[in-house]
């Protein structure tokens, strides 16, 4: 059950029965079309239907999340929260509603054992991003965060990912996503991939996926590259307007034993999470100290993947043109580094990172616009 409304004045049946003997009966209320708050409460009773099926939730019960859509005007997006359990189909039910950006709202949400959630949000203007499937504990707080930046290309739980079977080579990298495992693509974006092995290319095309079968070799333990430029339209959205990213990858392309395709095989794509503490319209202050911080690693379950040894941030103010270096210092799984933005002649920061690691897995990835000065 969702719900955004509060409590109307109750009116018992009786009298209003009493009053509709009597001739015609207006009522009167109010709605608010996007309020401040909603309640995703779900209750399943998957063996038996029980006598009472009242729904009574204390706040001890729920968790708050903390919704932000983020833009740089009051637009139309649509979004939902579906509600998923193993034993239905489709697994994951739930409404969809519409939601302004800009905005920011108050979510309590059920969390009984059996009970998990999944959400994605698509903008009017063509911005589809898909969270995760999760659950949450009770009086838990948790944000979610949607079209803020640094949006940039790299894998999730939301799309399939890069693998291999043997020499066949699926690979698959959405080109939008937000913060954590947030993974989005844009309708208008341009896209363009390449797969490379030793400056020959092997595969191109207009799209976020390629499927090619690679020559076979004596070494089956093979390095390759995949390419991947995506620009959109800054009139539709402001930030990241270009990206580009290559990755650096080691694949095992030994046929099966039985001379056929063996199990599907996760491949090591070395992803970039940022973390910048923009404002709802996805800009910071200029003239001010903005720490930026960028977490690599590796999806679950990936094959050869190594440990994350090197990482290196240049910044550009002209969008590009110009790049200087951005010294970072290691805390635990991340990078930090700390930006003073100009106070004049600049709107937008990019960024570009590298990252390595010690199996011979890389990412090089340019967003130019990542987000913007005020």
């Amino acid at each position: 059950m969702r719900d955004g409304h509060g409590p109307a004045t109750p009116t018992t049946s009786t009298a209003l029965t009493g009053q509709l003997a009597k001739g015609p009966v207006t009522l009167a209320g109010t709605a608010t079309a996007s309020p401040d708050y909603l309640y995703d409460v779900s209750q399943s009773y998957p063996d038996a239907i029980p006598t009472k099926l009242a729904v009574r939730p204390t706040a001890r019960s729920l968790a708050t999340v903390t919704s932000r859509f983020s833009d740089t005007t009051t637009r139309k997006a649509t979004e939902a929260r579906y509600d998923c359990r193993d034993y239905q189909w489709p697994p994951c039910i739930g409404s969809v509603d519409e939601v302004p950006t800009d905005s920011t709202r108050t979510d309590y949400v059920s969390t009984q054992a059996g009970t998990s959630w999944y959400s994605d949000v698509y903008h009017e203007a063509g911005w589809e991003q898909r969270g995760t499937q999760e659950s949450f504990k009770a009086g838990s707080r948790a944000t979610q965060t949607w079209f803020a930046p640094v949006s940039s290309q790299h894998t999730g739980p939301g799309y399939w990912g890069p693998a291999n079977q043997d020499t066949w080579l699926t690979l698959n990298v959405p080109s939008y996503g937000g913060s954590g495992v947030v993974t989005g693509t844009r309708d208008a974006a341009t896209v363009h991939s390449t797969l490379s092995e030793g400056g020959t290319v092997l595969g191109e095309g207009d799209s976020q996926a390629l499927y090619v079968d690679v020559p076979q070799k004596e070494d089956t333990l093979r390095t390759f590259t995949f390419e991947q430029t995506a620009t959109s339209d800054a009139d539709d959205f402001a930030y990241s307007t270009s990206q580009d990213t290559t990755w650096t990858f080691v694949a095992d392309t030994a046929k099966a034993a039985d001379g056929g395709f063996g199990d599907t095989t996760a491949l090591p794509f070395l992803q970039l999470g940022y973390d910048v503490a923009t404002d709802r319209h996805g800009t910071v202050r200029a003239g001010s100290l903005v720490p930026v911080r960028v977490t690599p690693s590796f999806d679950d379950g990936v094959a050869h993947a190594g440990k994350v040894r090197k990482v290196a941030i240049k910044v550009s103010y002209d969008d590009g043109a110009t790049w200087r270096s951005a010294p970072a210092v290691r805390l635990g799984s991340a990078w930090t580094t700390v930006l003073l933005t100009p106070r004049h002649g600049a709107d937008a920061v990019s960024l570009r990172v590298t990252a390595s690691d010690d199996a011979g897995n890389a990412v090089n990835q340019t967003v130019v616009r990542a987000f913007g000065l005020r």
